[in-house]
């Protein structure tokens, strides 16, 4: 029981990391002109129907472009699929828990794009 609950831990450590991992490069990018936008990450519910074996409760990285203020849903799209073509960084949130990638400007939770990250997850 007690090795159960510090792998629990250690699971959810990890999960943070990740983000902040995410959150550091994205930032890093940003300053250095790398990518075109800043972004944000944050760990939210996620959506059931994109739950897998591995899923967490809170299952959806959330990305907020929080350096435009309108940004439309094909933009939103376009940066999923950057995210989508690293794919060791797909692979790693799936084993981190998560089923769900979001991409949202900074001042909507409506025109986004989400979908299943085990979707375009390609066989190696």
């Amino acid at each position: 029981m007690w090795q159960r609950i510090i792998e629990w831990f250690n699971d959810k450590y990890e999960k943070n990391q990740l983000v902040s991992e995410f959150n550091r490069s994205a930032a890093l990018a940003w300053d250095k002109g790398d990518f075109p936008v800043f972004l944000k990450a944050k760990v939210v519910l996620g959506n059931s129907r994109f739950k897998h074996s591995n899923s967490d409760f809170f299952s959806g990285f959330r990305i907020k472009v929080v350096s435009m203020k309108i940004i439309d849903k094909e933009a939103c799209k376009m940066i999923g699929l950057v995210i989508y073509s690293d794919q060791k960084l797909v692979r790693k949130l799936i084993r981190c828990g998560f089923d769900t990638l979001e991409v949202f400007g900074s001042n909507s939770n409506e025109d986004g794009y989400e979908i299943g990250l085990t979707q375009f997850l390609l066989d190696m």
